[in-house]
């Protein structure tokens, strides 16, 4: 935006351009809108013209979009401009090969159609991960009520759950996650952080059938301490969020930190690597 602002391109007009970015307060900007939405020279010439440079990921944000543009019955008209590279987040890795099969009138009803699917999955995901606060807030309900009544067994319990120390014991199962967070992962990485308690509840069931404890099985995101407790790397995760990444995937960068890992006293058992892309070639 700021480029095109200072190109030659728009030097003929630049004196009657009012530049929005998102350090202009909130106020400002409905006071810069609501001025072009009632200027006479501006409806005269069609009123507010709105551009939008992204699909959205969900439709409420798209109406707002196009609900800039002019009040009250005036003249105003809108459209979508796309660029072809950041729609891999909806594609994924092949997103060239299918922007290709989709120009034309049908690009939009595509779009939205695959968009839909994601939220759809990302939906799905956000349940386990409500149920899941559900369980940690009835939990920590119940251990209000143990404190207010006196009930010393309960509190111990919710205490010595929240807070187990390491096993020392038993042999440690620990798994690295290689996990690519680039621009057409974020759907993939929003159903991880949602879903990553429910997998260590089910790997406990797993571990107590088989009469062993729950913190024999740890995993790790890279880079980050070893955890037994999903909520801990949940809480990691909602940190990290997805962007860039167009072409080939720095794989060998997670490959590489792994090795070392498992050189140290505990080692791994296993690594896991989610992407949607290959590795870079020998000399990239």
């Amino acid at each position: 935006l700021l480029g095109f602002y200072n190109s030659d391109t728009l030097s003929s007009i630049k004196g009657s351009v009012q530049l929005i970015t998102e350090r202009v307060s909130a106020k400002e900007r409905e006071t810069f809108i609501k001025r072009a939405a009632t200027d006479g020279k501006v409806l005269a010439n069609g009123g507010i013209h709105v551009l939008q440079t992204f699909f959205s990921k969900e439709l409420s944000e798209e109406y707002q979009i196009m609900g800039r543009r002019a009040r009250q019955g005036d003249r105003d008209s809108y459209r979508m401009i796309l660029l072809e590279n950041d729609l891999e987040w909806i594609f994924g890795a092949p997103w060239e090969n299918e922007v290709k099969k989709i120009k034309g009138s049908i690009l939009y009803e595509t779009l939205d159609k695959e968009c839909s699917k994601l939220y759809e999955n990302s939906s799905a995901g956000r349940e386990l991960g409500i149920a899941q606060c559900t369980s940690d807030h009835n939990s920590s309900k119940n251990f209000l009520d143990a404190l207010i009544t006196g009930d010393i067994d309960r509190v111990k319990k919710f205490l010595l759950e929240q807070n187990r120390g390491p096993n020392i014991d038993s042999p440690v199962s620990r798994t690295v996650l290689l996990m690519d967070a680039s621009g057409s992962m974020s759907n993939l990485l929003s159903a991880t952080k949602e879903t990553i308690c429910t997998m260590f509840e089910r790997a406990w069931v797993v571990l107590g059938e088989k009469g062993l404890p729950n913190d024999t099985f740890a995993m790790q995101f890279a880079f980050f301490a070893w955890e037994t407790k999903g909520s801990h790397l949940r809480m990691f995760m909602n940190t990290i969020s997805s962007e860039g990444g167009m072409g080939r995937k720095a794989i060998e960068i997670g490959l590489w930190y792994a090795p070392k890992e498992g050189g140290t006293k505990e080692s791994i058992s296993q690594v896991i690597l989610i992407g949607r892309a290959p590795a870079n070639t020998q000399p990239e």
